[in-house]
């Protein structure tokens, strides 16, 4: 068995316990996919004697709301959920910078008030620390 099947058995064997056991994890791969397999296959998948197919594994990670193994195998992939949290990140602190920028010229117009002022760039402030945190937190440059 190679490294990549003990992980993925490992991952799997705790899957199937947390849905209740062989039977219960049978009844939900057969609710996702529309086929139920046979329990003795789970059985010889949890032994090590036969690897998981990843439409079962989805399937289970489906059903019971946790994803082990894509999380696993997410981390050999490029940075792409990186660069979409740093997209999104920039967005939100541009659109919130923007918001206190409006709130603060109302009130120099005398058309807003102090505190909208305040808590709009309160949320800017917020926004910018997490963008700050997300490249920090990446693995660019």
């Amino acid at each position: 068995m190679s490294d990549y099947e003990r992980m993925v058995q490992q991952f799997m064997a705790a899957l199937v316990a947390r849905a209740g056991g062989v039977d219960a994890t049978v009844a939900l791969i057969g609710a996702r996919l529309g086929a139920e397999p046979s329990k003795g296959s789970i059985s010889k998948r949890l032994a090590g004697q036969l690897s998981w197919p990843i439409e079962e594994v989805w399937a289970l990670e489906d059903a019971l709301g946790d994803a082990p193994v894509s999380r696993w195998r997410g981390r050999a992939l490029p940075e792409e959920g990186a660069k979409v949290n740093l997209l999104q990140a920039l967005g939100a602190s541009s659109r919130e910078t923007g918001e206190a920028q409006g709130a603060v010229m109302e009130m120099i117009a005398g058309e807003g008030s102090k505190e909208r002022a305040l808590k709009e760039l309160a949320e800017a402030k917020e926004a910018i620390e997490a963008l700050i945190g997300q490249v920090e937190g990446s693995r660019r440059g």
